[in-house]
């Protein structure tokens, strides 16, 4: 997808741009505050009943999720908690909806803070592979599969 502040072959240039960085610099220079993340921490500055609004919900999603009403579930596509434990051990069950919650958190408060494109884009690479990265799937001491 083209947007009016991108030219052709753009549109893949700041995730580029952050493994480049990360060869460059290592993964502890790129997780360091850049411009972008500052440009995310005004943003969300600027709206800061946005914030309270989020971080209330998220709140009440890990109440529900710690009593065991949260109806949080996995997409059917997400292979990583395709194994039946994940849904059927209450422990491992509530840990992936925490995970999710969490997720989704982040990201409606990234799209919260109304960044420029290149912000935007680099914000949410990096989130996506944090996210990726502390995924309960990936935890060798809890996950079904190890």
């Amino acid at each position: 997808m083209t947007t009016p502040e991108t030219n052709d072959g753009e549109e893949l240039a700041a995730p580029l741009d952050l493994m480049l960085t990360d060869a460059a610099l290592g993964l502890g220079r790129r997780l360091a505050p850049n411009s972008s993340w500052l440009a995310l921490g005004a943003g969300l500055l600027r709206r800061p009943q946005a914030v309270t609004r989020r971080g209330a919900e998220l709140a009440r999603q890990l109440t529900q999720i710690t009593v065991g009403q949260s109806k949080i579930t996995p997409e059917k596509r997400d292979r990583r908690f395709a194994d039946a434990a994940w849904r059927e051990n209450p422990v491992l069950r509530r840990t992936v909806q925490a995970y999710l919650a969490a997720e989704t958190t982040a990201e409606a408060l990234v799209a919260d803070a109304e960044l420029g494109w290149r912000d935007n884009e680099r914000v949410r690479f990096v989130l996506e592979n944090v996210f990726d990265a502390v995924a309960p799937s990936n935890n060798p001491l809890i996950s079904p599969v190890a």
